[in-house]
């Protein structure tokens, strides 16, 4: 069975996206990703709007 390589997404916020211990904009922000930086996909549950990368939760309407 072949693997498959995670997802990486590119941030598309020119003042930043924070990264975040829960899916939830009153969650704890683990620091602010930059605009272009690129994070990777992880196998979570994430609720609607938000994706699972490494290190926390992003809202999905600011990646690529």
């Amino acid at each position: 069975m072949a693997r498959t390589k995670p997802a990486t997404h590119r941030v598309i916020a020119p003042f930043g996206l924070n990264l975040r211990t829960e899916p939830s904009k009153g969650a704890e922000i683990v620091r602010v990703l930059a605009d272009g930086e690129s994070v990777t996909e992880r196998k979570a549950q994430a609720p609607d709007g938000w994706l699972a990368v490494e290190g926390g939760y992003v809202m999905r309407d600011y990646v690529e």
